[in-house]
Parts: structure tokens; sequence; C-alpha cells
């Protein structure tokens, strides 16, 4: 063969072997390549591997010439130990030296198997995966007997080295492609742990919410039950000091206790409403959630000597998503509110929640004279599970959960920022942005 024709197609060879995406591809490639360019009548790669502390070779790959008996389906050239047969073939290549040699000079048992593949000579080169003896390229001439010039076994040798670096490629590929699904796998994992965990969380805050606004119904009942034991009372003193009763005054006296159960009962279904199990999106009015809210927790604002003042100029405009979701935040973030008030010494406590239009969105202040937040913490207000409150006050929405119910359950935007007057802060305002529904399709 022309040496300049050989090194021209290695060449070729090599740049294949160091671009592909489909290595079996171009190793089959290759073996047909180096045999037409090299005249040989069989070049195959066999693969080490280790089985009770022995170490076997078995056929991979192999390209033959048109009328030379293929011998990638022999079951005798798999799993073959190589000390049972070849005992100088493996100290040569496990060296990382070369095995050549003319099959009528064997030993019997080794010419024997070898003649029966019709094997004149033949032409072993070691391959070395990470640095580990992976097995050999092989070339075998079947009808001439060749000795190889040493130049030819170098080139080779490159090329044996070209197919380790392409091996060696492809091994880091399926590492990197085993280490990204174990990535994606172990992110569900996590993923689903934080879902999980803020599922958790947002059903602790609403049951901690539950008992605050057990605590508002208490409150709401207060005055009524007052004004019902007056009543009850007034009317046991006439019938104990035997004045006279009249119907007229029964009928009051039921007027006047049933006004107040009445109330009472409203405050128990506007309680229930607000915590409606629905996991549906539906289309609601802000206006109704702000105004029921006022009357859930006017009471209790009362008794901490807090103002409420809820302004709603729209009320007509829809909204869509999860109505309690929203309910929670607008609840969590007034008794934030209300909590910032009991920590610090303000005369006259104010929050006022307002609903206005901007541009396409309806628009919720949550604006109070609290103090302001610490200008240490503004930015991390909206990391996960960041809390301004210690763990020994209940479990409330986070602003990372209320920010994630805004964003994803409400397709808005939420910001937060410390309100001014005359340059020093005295509170904090939460602007909320959920879109306005335009069009109303009945889900």
């Amino acid at each position: 063969m022309q040496k300049d024709e050989f090194l021209k197609k290695i060449f070729t060879i090599l740049k294949e072997l160091l671009i592909t995406d489909n290595l079996s591809k171009t190793i089959n490639f290759t073996l047909s390549e180096i045999g037409a360019i090299t005249g040989v009548d069989r070049v195959y790669i066999f693969e080490n591997s280790i089985k009770n502390g022995e170490i076997l070779t078995s056929q991979k790959y192999e390209w033959t010439k048109n009328h030379i008996t293929a011998e990638i389906d022999n079951q005798e050239l798999q799993n073959l130990n190589y000390k049972n047969i070849f005992q100088d073939m493996y100290d040569k290549l496990s060296n990382n030296s070369y095995y050549e040699v003319i099959i009528k000079n064997l030993a019997k048992k080794e010419r024997i198997m070898l003649e029966e593949q019709n094997i004149k000579s033949m032409l072993e080169i070691p391959i070395f995966v990470d640095r580990r003896w992976f097995g050999f390229i092989g070339f075998d001439d079947c009808v001439n007997e060749r000795i190889w010039s040493n130049d030819d076994k170098a080139i080779l040798s490159t090329l044996a080295l070209a197919i380790a670096g392409a091996m060696e490629s492809e091994k880091r590929k399926q590492e990197l492609v085993k280490l990204n699904l174990n990535l994606e796998k172990q992110i569900q994992i996590e993923t689903k742990k934080s879902r999980d965990k803020d599922i958790l969380l947002f059903q602790q805050s609403k049951y901690t919410q539950m008992g605050e606004l057990l605590s508002m119904i208490a409150h709401e009942w207060r005055q009524p039950l007052n004004i019902l034991s007056i009543v009850m009372q007034s009317f046991t003193l006439k019938y104990q000091s035997n004045e006279k009763i009249s119907s007229k005054d029964v009928g009051e006296l039921e007027k006047s206790a049933m006004q107040q159960i009445n109330f009472m009962s409203q405050t128990i279904d506007n309680f229930r409403n607000f915590f409606k199990s629905n996991n549906k999106k539906e289309y609601f009015k802000l206006p109704e959630i702000i105004i029921g809210l006022h009357t859930l927790v006017d009471a209790q604002l009362n008794n901490f000597k807090i103002k409420l003042q809820c302004i709603c100029n729209n009320k007509d405009n829809r909204v869509l998503g999860y109505k309690n979701e929203l309910i929670q935040v607008i609840l969590n973030l007034i008794v934030n509110s209300r909590d910032a008030f009991v920590e610090r010494n303000i005369k006259q406590k104010e929050i006022v929640v307002k609903l206005e239009i901007e541009d396409k969105y309806l628009k919720i202040v949550i604006r109070d004279n609290a103090g302001g937040i610490d200008k240490k913490i503004q930015d991390k207000l909206f990391n996960p599970y960041f809390s301004t409150k210690d763990t020994n006050q209940g479990t409330s929405l986070d602003l990372y959960m209320i920010k994630s119910i805004i964003e994803n359950s409400m397709k808005g935007k939420i910001t937060i920022k410390n309100i001014t007057k005359n340059r020093e802060i005295y509170g904090t305002q939460v602007e909320i942005y959920v879109p306005i529904v335009e069009i109303y399709v009945p889900i």
C-alpha cells in the first residue's frame, strides 16, 4: 500500500472519530476504511470483561472482505479466556505491546482455533481507555501471510489511540447523560419536597388563619351576646317581680333576640364561605372579598385600637383565579400589619385596603402606618421560607408563598415598599396587581 495514501486515509478516519456523535456507526466505518486501505481480509475489535477474577474477551465489531467468512456470530469468540489458549497474546497486549504472529508457527492448540477461521497471519494492537486495558483491534490475513513494517504498526497504533479517545469521549457523554438524568430526577424529588413543604405550610397557614378568624368571630359575637344577655335578664327580672308580661313584650323580646342570633349566624356563614374548599379557578369580584374581610376582621382590629378603612370604587370588574387563596393572602397581609402594630408603640393605628384600576389590572393596595420594614431585610422578603416573625408567633404565609400565589394562581404580580412622610419611613405599602377579565367565559 502507498504510505501517503495510507496516511491520508488515517487522517480522515481520525477526524471522523473526533467529531462522531454515533460511536458504533463510526467504528464500523473505521474498520471498513482501514480494511480497504491496508488490504487485509478481516478487521475487528474485541472488548475485555472480568468474570470470577478472570479477564475474558468478546468480539464486538467486525469488517470482512466479501469472500471472507464473518466471525462476529461465532460463540467461541465470546467470553474467551486468554489464559486458556492465548497466554502469549495476553502477556503482550496487557503490557501495551503488539501481538503479531504467523499462524503456522503457533502451538497446536492456538493454531487449530485460528486455522478454523482461515487465518494465515494476524496483528493485534491493544486499546487502552482511561488507562485501563479495554481490548484490542485486530487485522487478519486469510489468503497470504503478512509481516507488518514498524511504520505500519506505528500508524495503526495511532488509530488504536484515536479509537480509545472516541470511546473515552463516548464514556464521558454517557456519564454526563446519566448525571443529567440523575440531576433531573433529584430536581424532581427536591421540587416535589419543596412543593409538599409549600402545601404543608399553606395548610398550616390556613389553620392559623382559621384560628385568627375564630378569634375575630369571638369579638364579633361579644356585643350581640351581651345584648342577648341583657334582654334575657330584663325579661327574667320582669317575671320575678310579678310584673305583667304582655304579648307585646314577648314579641319584642323574640325580635331582639332573633336579630342578635341572626347576626351571629351570618358571621358563622361568612366564616364557612370564606374557607370553603375549592380547588378550581373561578370568576369573582374583588370588592366582595374586601368587604367580606372587613366585616370579619373589623371587630378584632378595633380591640387593638386599629382603624381599618376599605375603599372599593370599582365593584363590577371580575378576575379569574383561586378565590380562597387570594382571601388568605389579603387576610395574611392585614394580620401582618396588625402584628407590626402590636410590636410597636404607635398611637394612631390605621390599615387602608384600597381597590383601584391601573391599566388592565385591578390593584389592591394594603397600606399601614406601623413603622415600615427594616432596610436590612428588604431584599430578603420574597426569599423562600424567610419570615420576620418568631416561630412562636404561629405559622403564617411568608411573602415567598404569597408571591407564588399571586403570580401562579392569579397570574398577577406583587410589590412591597416602605412609605415615607417628611423623609422618614412611617409604614408599609403592598400592591397586588390582578388581571381584569375583559370577556367573561363561564368555566
